[in-house]
């Protein structure tokens, strides 16, 4: 595993852009200044330092503080390949996991967490926190479900780039109707 002092030595990072590049030339042909890294199929760049490969997020998190994380760093605008120092997070899994909530293959709605009851016919929201499941709301405007969902993920601070916040911002340009 590469220490802070080599990583200083071989590269870089500029914490505005979120880039790093070579300061030395090796056998690989890399110049001087040369922006290091490849985009991976998921969106995370990579690139390898003495023969090994590191993600660039996790290497930003060791420029900057001088340790490697012991945690998950993640992107909080959720674009893997932006590693600007003020767009990196290093956080325990727990919250990695709440704060990508998965769309069961049931759901119908195209919202996470928004789901239409067979017996009632009616719409609810509801939300994981902490292990849990909390019902937000029933009702029978879909709008509101999404609307009330919305409003628990801004609460317990996951609503940025959400299925719910995407699908209200559609709605409130009229780029989309109500289910």
């Amino acid at each position: 595993m590469i220490t802070y002092e080599e990583l200083k030595q071989l590269v870089h990072y500029d914490p505005y852009l979120g880039q790093f590049s070579s300061l030395e030339v090796s056998h690989s042909q890399r110049f001087y200044g040369e922006i290091l890294g490849n985009k991976r199929k998921d969106g995370s760049v990579e690139f390898r330092l003495k023969g090994k490969l590191y993600y660039a997020h996790r290497l930003a998190v060791l420029y900057m503080t001088g340790k490697h994380p012991k945690l998950n760093v993640i992107h909080k605008d959720k674009n893997k390949s932006y590693n600007a120092w003020s767009n990196l997070e290093e956080v325990d899994r727990r919250t990695v996991l709440a704060r990508t909530p998965t769309k069961s293959t049931k759901n119908t709605s195209g919202v996470v967490g928004v789901s239409k009851l067979r017996a009632s016919k009616q719409w609810r929201a509801q939300i994981r926190n902490g292990g849990g499941v909390l019902n937000v709301v029933h009702t029978e405007d879909f709008i509101e479900a999404v609307a009330h969902r919305l409003a628990a993920e801004q609460c317990l601070g996951l609503a940025n780039g959400s299925s719910a916040q995407i699908y209200m911002d559609k709605y409130v340009k009229g780029e989309l109707d109500a289910v």
